[in-house]
């Protein structure tokens, strides 16, 4: 029951952090006068962004989420 459908939750939520964290990366290089990454970090974060939505998508299409939360809380 948990295998493929908790795989793909965790995949999406690391996949979400990573977004944010492409978005800090471009923050604290711009405060340090770096800009010549910007393009590459964006085009990171709109992939990982991808990621995400295609993993919490098929793990919402599971339609596990119900009882994995009733069952673990």
């Amino acid at each position: 029951m948990i295998g493929k459908f908790r795989s793909y939750y965790f995949a999406g939520v690391l996949a979400s952090s990573n977004v944010c964290e492409h978005f800090v990366t471009v923050k604290y290089f711009r405060s340090l006068g770096i800009k010549e990454h910007d393009e590459i970090l964006y085009e990171m974060a709109i992939k990982k962004k991808e990621h995400e939505v295609f993993y919490l998508q098929a793990e919402a299409d599971n339609g596990s989420s119900p009882l994995f939360e009733k069952t673990f809380g």
